[in-house]
Protein backbone atom coordinates (compact mmCIF):
# COMPACT_ATOMS: atom_id res chain seq x y z
CA UNK A 1 0.00 0.00 0.00
CA UNK A 2 1.12 3.38 -0.50
CA UNK A 3 1.87 6.08 2.45
CA UNK A 4 -0.65 8.00 1.62
CA UNK A 5 -3.21 5.30 1.99
CA UNK A 6 -1.73 4.62 5.16
CA UNK A 7 -1.70 7.95 6.70
CA UNK A 8 -5.17 9.33 5.20
CA UNK A 9 -8.60 8.25 5.87
CA UNK A 10 -11.58 10.34 4.47
CA UNK A 11 -15.38 9.13 6.25
CA UNK A 12 -18.24 9.19 4.03
CA UNK A 13 -21.86 8.74 5.82
CA UNK A 14 -24.88 9.94 5.97
CA UNK A 15 -24.22 11.04 9.50
CA UNK A 16 -24.80 14.86 10.36
CA UNK A 17 -21.14 16.06 10.32
CA UNK A 18 -20.59 19.37 9.59
CA UNK A 19 -17.70 20.11 7.60
CA UNK A 20 -14.93 22.89 8.52
CA UNK A 21 -13.01 22.95 5.17
CA UNK A 22 -9.45 23.89 5.04
CA UNK A 23 -8.18 26.55 2.47
CA UNK A 24 -4.69 27.01 4.06
CA UNK A 25 -3.29 25.11 1.09
CA UNK A 26 -5.09 26.72 -1.67
CA UNK A 27 -3.25 29.67 -3.58
CA UNK A 28 -4.29 33.06 -2.85
CA UNK A 29 -6.62 34.67 -4.84
CA UNK A 30 -4.92 37.92 -6.80
CA UNK A 31 -5.37 39.44 -9.98
CA UNK A 32 -3.37 36.79 -12.24
CA UNK A 33 -4.70 33.57 -11.04
CA UNK A 34 -8.37 33.60 -11.15
CA UNK A 35 -8.02 29.78 -12.61
CA UNK A 36 -5.81 28.00 -11.08
CA UNK A 37 -7.24 29.17 -7.97
CA UNK A 38 -10.81 28.59 -8.89
CA UNK A 39 -9.82 24.94 -9.87
CA UNK A 40 -8.28 24.52 -6.50
CA UNK A 41 -11.55 25.30 -5.31
CA UNK A 42 -13.88 23.40 -6.98
CA UNK A 43 -11.76 20.67 -6.63
CA UNK A 44 -11.69 20.79 -3.03
CA UNK A 45 -15.41 21.84 -2.34
CA UNK A 46 -15.96 18.74 -5.20
CA UNK A 47 -13.71 16.48 -2.21
CA UNK A 48 -15.73 17.22 0.09
CA UNK A 49 -19.52 16.97 -1.62
CA UNK A 50 -19.80 20.97 -0.75
CA UNK A 51 -19.75 22.14 -4.33
CA UNK A 52 -24.18 22.08 -4.23
CA UNK A 53 -23.55 24.73 -1.76
CA UNK A 54 -21.50 27.11 -3.97
CA UNK A 55 -23.54 26.48 -7.07
CA UNK A 56 -26.83 26.42 -5.57
CA UNK A 57 -27.48 23.31 -6.90
CA UNK A 58 -28.24 21.80 -2.97
CA UNK A 59 -31.36 21.59 -2.53
CA UNK A 60 -32.39 23.94 0.59
CA UNK A 61 -34.97 21.67 2.66
CA UNK A 62 -37.85 23.21 4.53
CA UNK A 63 -37.79 25.26 7.11
CA UNK A 64 -40.23 23.95 9.14
CA UNK A 65 -42.11 20.52 9.53
CA UNK A 66 -45.40 19.54 10.52
CA UNK A 67 -45.39 16.93 13.89
CA UNK A 68 -48.48 16.28 15.23
CA UNK A 69 -50.46 18.70 13.70
CA UNK A 70 -47.94 21.74 14.65
CA UNK A 71 -44.94 23.50 12.80
CA UNK A 72 -41.81 23.16 13.89
CA UNK A 73 -38.18 23.44 13.15
CA UNK A 74 -36.87 21.46 10.61
CA UNK A 75 -33.94 19.89 12.00
CA UNK A 76 -32.60 18.99 8.52
CA UNK A 77 -33.04 22.70 7.60
CA UNK A 78 -30.80 23.70 10.92
CA UNK A 79 -27.89 21.37 9.85
CA UNK A 80 -28.10 22.45 6.05
CA UNK A 81 -28.26 26.44 7.41
CA UNK A 82 -24.67 25.81 9.19
CA UNK A 83 -23.16 23.77 6.57
CA UNK A 84 -23.95 26.59 4.03
CA UNK A 85 -21.98 29.50 6.12
CA UNK A 86 -19.14 27.43 7.08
Amino acid sequence: TSPATQSETINVSDSHTLLNVNMTNVTKLNATNFLMWSRQVHALLDGYDLAGYVDGSMVVPSSTVTENQTSVVNPVYLLWKRQDRL
